[in-house]
């Protein structure tokens, strides 16, 4: 039999066991490059644990102080002498304070099972609310009557907010209501005694107006009755009684006209062209008299208005009269005539005294007039306000005191 040399295949021959140069090289250049990424991903995962840390510690930070910032407002909000409210869109209840609730007298149980509109003393008044909220996303000091649970009535002013999500949807509003009812009261109180005071004054004007040309007209027809008298003192006496009663009834119809202003006018074209020379030609000779010049400035094209002639001559014969009554030692009456755009304008200018700044707020009511005699007592500027208001337009008055006074009428061109 052959002599056979056997050999394990199992096991590497020596010379496969050793690794060449360039071989050992790569694996070291390997084994480097694979140190140096779990270096780097160790470095970076303990940076982001440290950020992560970081990022916790703020976020517990955060939410503390939200905690905190809750409670605070919590606090603000139940606390609040005000009264607060947040609801739905429909009107149902979120969230209301005590105040809220001590304000309309009811119980957060019983006042969570109710509307927001159940509380309008006018429902009217909630669908005009929620067309300001929609329309500006907010109201301020908006007045309203509130119906607490025994019935009786609050006075109120909201000032409110939409409440928006995320998408910009409104969901609901929220805002603060104020009792005002004391400060109603105590205005209508004031008002009341203002009124009060210009009746005084009215009533006191009435009498002393009417009482001068009678107690002047009883002493004439006094004389007449206690004997005979010259022809010249019987003629004398007679005009002072028909000056005297034609004087109260003037008095007494510049009161009807007053009372009736309430009432609706029947309108005609009015120019004011012809309206005015016709009031100017009555107080020439009173002008001309007190060496007052009158200077007429109008367009050719006089505008026309819609009016009643007669109440509107009433308005320019007591503005030239007070004129006239403002320049007792003489000076220009100056009446002008505009257009500006729908208006027509009537500028009485005089160079008297002047009104005093502080009297000109009060110089179209009744009987007021000023202490240095510039303008007349009476009813005049009273009733022309009243008269001009019914016409649709204005009147307003600019002076300088000592140095005359302008008053624009301002009336709607046809």
């Amino acid at each position: 039999m052959d002599d056979v040399r056997s050999t394990n295949v199992s096991e590497p021959l020596e010379e496969d066991k050793a690794l060449s140069a360039e071989q050992a090289l790569k694996y070291a250049e390997d084994l480097a490059e694979l140190f140096s990424l779990e270096q780097a991903r160790r470095k970076a995962l303990e940076a982001a644990n440290k950020n992560l840390r970081a990022e916790i510690t703020e976020r517990k930070r955060i939410e503390k102080e939200l905690i905190q910032s809750e409670q605070r407002y919590r606090s603000l909000f139940e606390d609040s002498r005000e009264a607060i409210f947040v609801t739905t869109r429909q009107g149902g209840y979120i969230a209301i304070n005590e105040a809220y609730l001590e304000l309309l007298g009811y119980t957060r149980k019983e006042i969570l099972k109710l509307n927001v509109l159940e509380m309008y003393a006018d429902p009217a008044m909630r669908a005009r609310f929620q067309e300001e909220m929609e329309a500006r996303g907010e109201v301020r000091d908006f007045e309203l009557q509130l119906r607490k649970k025994d019935g009786s009535i609050v006075e109120c002013v909201i000032t409110a907010t939409v409440v928006r999500r995320g998408d910009g949807a409104d969901v609901g509003y929220q805002g603060i209501i104020r009792d005002v009812t004391g400060r109603k009261r105590a205005e209508e109180m004031l008002q009341h005694a203002k009124r009060m005071e210009a009746l005084g004054r009215m009533v006191a004007g009435i009498a002393h107006e009417i009482r001068n040309p009678l107690a002047i007209a009883s002493s004439a027809a006094q004389l007449l009755i206690d004997g005979d008298l010259a022809p010249e003192l019987r003629t004398s006496c007679m005009q002072k009684i028909v000056s005297g009663v034609n004087r109260a009834s003037v008095i007494i119809e510049n009161l009807l006209t007053f009372a009736s202003l309430t009432g609706e006018l029947t309108v005609t074209d009015v120019h004011l062209d012809s309206l005015l020379r016709g009031t100017i030609r009555l107080v020439e000779d009173d002008a001309r008299k007190q060496n007052i010049r009158v200077i007429y400035n109008a367009p050719e094209d006089s505008p026309v208005v819609n009016g009643h002639a007669g109440l509107l001559h009433q308005v320019f014969v007591n503005l030239f009269a007070n004129a006239l009554t403002a320049m007792q030692e003489g000076g220009i009456l100056t009446i002008t005539v505009e257009k500006n755009g729908r208006e027509a304008l009537v500028m009485v200018a005089d160079t008297g005294r002047g009104i005093p700044r502080d009297d000109i707020e009060k110089i179209f009511e009744p009987f007021f007039s000023v202490s240095s005699g510039g303008l007349r007592k009476g009813l005049g500027l009273s009733v022309s306000y009243s008269i001009v208001k019914q016409h649709f337009g204005d009147i307003q008055v600019d002076s300088i005191d000592g140095k005359g006074t302008t008053f624009t009428v301002r009336l709607p061109i046809k």
